[in-house]
C-alpha cells in the first residue's frame, strides 16, 4: 500500500497539471474571441476609410490622365500648326 502512495501522488500531480492546462486553454480561447470581436468592431470603419482613399486615388489618377491627354493633344496640334 505504501508503494502506491507515491504513484497516487504523482497521478494526482498529473491530473492537476492537466486541469491547469485546460483552464489556460479555455482562458486563451476566451481572450482570442474577445480580440476578434474587438477587431471586427474596428474593421468596417477601417474598410470604409480604405475604400474612400482608394476612390480618391483613382479619381486623381483619372484627372491626371485626362490632363496628360489634353496636353498631348495640344502639343500635337501645335506641331501641326508649325
Amino acid at each position: 500500500m505504501s508503494s502506491q502512495t507515491p504513484q497516487l501522488h504523482q497521478l494526482s500531480n498529473v491530473f492537476e497539471i492537466i486541469a491547469r492546462y485546460s483552464i489556460l486553454c479555455t482562458e486563451d480561447n476566451y481572450i482570442q474571441k474577445q480580440n476578434i470581436a474587438q477587431l471586427s468592431k474596428y474593421e468596417k470603419p477601417r474598410q470604409k476609410r480604405s475604400q474612400s482613399l482608394l476612390d480618391q486615388v483613382l479619381e486623381k489618377k483619372s484627372e491626371l490622365l485626362s490632363n496628360f491627354q489634353k496636353r498631348k493633344s495640344f502639343m500635337q496640334k501645335k506641331r501641326n500648326i508649325i
